[in-house]
């Protein structure tokens, strides 16, 4: 191809590219502004990051007592979430509150940093900056690695536009929360190791030491993805390059360690690390059934016998998938044995270490948000190898059309809830006593409760730690009653006290007006 040919063709393809981000932006920033309120997570979000009095509601043993059953200012909501203007750029308190948490400081600093431009103020668009910022970056390492795997311009843009399209990169981006900026440590982690695997390069393991670094400090699943990595290249046979690897990692994950030495101790004290290490109540009938014939025929004990069944199937499963790959794949075999195998070792044990359930189905998709530019690009590898067209095309509409089903869990209240904004615009500036039986909730509904002027929160619903009679009244703003969630109602020990309610949303709310109402 002629030197002038070349420059246009790369022309052409960084202006589609540019477009195609842009558009997809667009969308992303469209939903992000129907976003109303956000999940409880995402105000940890913010308060972990700026909150200088820990974790509201909450003692450092846990404990829901320290604001209970007390009236507070609004103000104390807004300092909470917000950076007050003595609090700017205060990273030590940043770090004491991550002691208390149960993640690594970095994602939080990025917040803290963006805030402190803003003392006194909230906005959900500060954790938003953050994640667009993110977004085009993850884009373009993302065309970089597509490019490398497939060599090829339009199948590199026809993946980072299925991935910027789909639901899983949507529900990220509009989450505040630490998996985006894992998502794009993991695509550059990748990127490098391959990197390295085509060259041996100082330079390389120097970026990967640093990566890991970065990666160990924003969240502890990172430590999974590098060993699914160097497991990858003992499984392809790459030992060769294994040494320098796994001394690069080292060297980030100890000096990530002595920064922030609170690992072991989140992992063996923290209820969220327990949990992780607890895979009794998350094995299929498939692997206890294999793990029994251990127990018997070894004499070992079940804990041993899980983990030993496990590996076992994990192994004859990354088999199969070399021998796919080697049998199916006639170039770059060795990049998308790096794709396939380390998502799939990924996936496999952070399914078995998180501990978040509903209705008995294991949740874990948030946990997945970072490998999904990975699960993107090995089914592009299976559409290039297929070449043909209507594949791509009926793949490319599934994605799209996924969209419709993704804001469930992450996207709680849009502006078409119109629940939400009857409550928002009732309690403004008035006092408001909240009965629930989670923190959750005052996180789940904290920037409505800020426009409060006063808010009385109550976590029992029990006459031996609220009595509604001991509540004091001490100005003339209007005082309204919520019980969330309203299916509570009939814990409530005081239902006769009410003189009719003015408003009630049998789904969401139960919101009284209490004005008038003596003390009996």
């Amino acid at each position: 191809m002629k030197p002038q040919q070349t420059s246009n063709n790369r022309k052409k393809t960084i202006f589609i590219f540019f477009v195609m981000v842009v558009l997809q932006l667009l969308l992303l920033i469209y939903l992000m502004n129907n976003k109303l309120t956000l999940f409880c997570d995402e105000i940890y979000s913010y308060s972990l990051s700026n909150s200088p009095f820990g974790i509201l509601f909450e003692t450092e043993d846990k404990s829901s007592i320290q604001w209970n059953s007390k009236w507070i200012d609004s103000q104390v909501l807004k300092d909470y979430v917000g950076v007050s203007r003595d609090n700017s750029f205060n990273y030590k308190n940043v770090y004491y509150n991550q002691t208390l948490d149960c993640h690594p400081p970095l994602f939080y600093y990025a917040i803290h940093t963006i805030c402190s431009f803003f003392p006194a103020s909230f906005s959900k668009w500060y954790g938003f900056s953050l994640n667009i910022i993110i977004f085009i970056l993850v884009q373009v390492l993302l065309f970089i690695l597509s490019k490398k795997i497939f060599d090829s311009d339009k199948n590199a843009l026809l993946t980072c536009f299925i991935y910027g399209f789909s639901s899983c990169s949507i529900d990220c981006f509009i989450f505040i929360r630490m998996y985006s900026l894992l998502t794009l440590l993991y695509l550059l982690y990748l990127y490098l190791n391959v990197s390295y695997l085509e060259k041996n390069n100082f330079y390389c393991l120097l970026s990967i030491s640093l990566v890991a670094l970065l990666g160990a400090l924003t969240q502890y699943h990172f430590y999974i993805y590098a060993f699914s990595i160097i497991s990858t290249m003992v499984l392809i046979n790459k030992t060769n390059k294994i040494f320098g690897i796994i001394l690069a990692n080292l060297l980030g994950f100890t000096l990530a360690n002595l920064y922030f030495p609170y690992f072991f101790q989140h992992l063996f004290n923290n209820s969220n690390g327990v949990a992780a290490l607890d895979i009794s109540e998350r094995i299929s009938p498939c692997i206890l059934a294999v793990s029994y014939l251990f127990q018997e025929f070894l004499g070992v004990n079940r804990t041993i016998s899980v983990v030993m069944a496990i590996f076992l199937i994990i192994i004859l499963c990354i088999f199969v998938i070399i021998y796919f790959i080697k049998h199916y794949f006639d170039k770059n075999s060795t990049s998308l044995l790096m794709v396939y195998i380390s998502s799939f070792i990924y996936m496999i044990i952070v399914f078995f270490t998180v501990n978040y359930k509903y209705f008995g189905i294991i949740l874990t998709g948030r946990y997945f948000f970072p490998i999904c530019p990975m699960i993107i690009i090995a089914v592009m590898a299976i559409l290039y190898k297929q070449k043909k067209k209507y594949l791509t095309v009926l793949l490319t509409i599934l994605i799209l059309a996924s969209n419709l089903q993704m804001l469930d869990f992450y996207y709680p209240y849009s502006k078409k809830n119109t629940d939400i904004l009857q409550l928002e615009n009732i309690i403004k500036n008035n006092n408001l006593i909240l009965c629930c039986n989670a923190t959750g909730i005052i996180h789940s509904l904290c920037i409505q409760l800020m426009k409060t002027n006063k808010i009385f929160v109550n976590f029992y619903f029990s006459p031996k730690y609220f009595d509604f009679n001991k509540i004091t009244f001490s100005d003339n703003k209007s005082t309204y009653l919520l019980i969330y969630p309203s299916d509570s109602l009939r814990n409530i020990p005081f239902p006769k006290i009410m003189e009719g309610n003015i408003e009630f949303w049998p789904n969401q709310f139960g919101l009284y007006e209490i004005n008038n109402i003596k003390k009996r």
